[in-house]
């Protein structure tokens, strides 16, 4: 543990090193965590930033003091490693919310998906299937607000991102790096293999979709055709 502010605290895990690491190892830890820094920081929390190895807890120094805060947090710490002896079968216990979002991988929205098809020597058919049959855990929240990504792809279709960025793509379009994969809320800058596009506004123009996928949640996507892209978008059904 250590500060990331006179307001912040940024607590690393630390089992092994985050090279040989895997995406999801830490995150039955902060399955269990979060929801108790919540409880226990109550108003005086402000924000909490969870990543594959780390999670960065912002406070109201308002209403409490920086030494108060890490001692608050060092106890839940230190409670959950005695209470938590077999982190498998509380992962496999205590799943989060699925999410089943629609994505239409039609070629105009999955910008990389012929030429995936075409480096893996598989079908675009073959990529549509085993990247949708796979449900996905959300190991962590960044890049942009509502941004979720999910672990982990198969590795038939894991792939980097690209050398030289896309200065813009849409808002929904859903993409792969490495053995991650996630959803665009808002059109951006982008590196990832594009592969499809979600109807759905997962932007900030609805407040609610800030908190719409939490670590630990599930998501899945549900592959549907161009028009019913069109229906669901022009009917804005989320």
């Amino acid at each position: 543990m250590q500060p990331a502010s006179e307001n912040a605290l940024l607590l690393t895990f630390n089992t092994g090193t985050e090279k040989t690491a895997g995406l999801m190892d830490f995150l039955p830890l902060l399955q269990q965590l979060i929801p108790q820094i919540e409880t226990v920081f109550a108003q005086s929390l402000r924000e909490l930033v969870p990543s594959y190895h780390s999670l960065l807890l912002v406070f109201d120094l308002q209403q409490l003091s920086y030494a108060t805060a890490k001692q608050q947090l060092q106890n839940l710490v230190e409670q959950l490693q005695q209470d938590t002896p077999n982190l498998v079968d509380f992962y496999q216990d205590s799943a989060g919310k699925t999410h089943v979002i629609p994505v239409c991988y039609d070629l105009q929205f999955g910008l990389d998906l012929a030429e995936l098809a075409q480096q893996k020597a598989l079908s675009t058919e073959d990529i549509i299937r085993i990247h949708s049959e796979r449900t996905y855990q959300v190991c962590a929240i960044g890049f942009a607000p509502a941004f979720a990504y999910l672990g982990e792809v198969d590795k038939r279709i894991a792939s980097p991102r690209h050398a030289s960025p896309r200065l813009s793509i849409p808002a929904g379009s859903v993409g792969i790096a490495d053995r991650q994969t996630a959803i665009y809320p808002k059109a951006s800058p982008a590196g990832w293999q594009i592969l499809g596009q979600t109807p759905w506004d997962l932007s900030l123009n609805n407040p609610d979709n800030l908190m719409r996928f939490r670590v630990g949640d599930q998501v899945k996507f549900e592959p549907i055709g161009y028009n019913e892209f069109l229906a669901i978008k022009n009917g804005d059904a989320s």
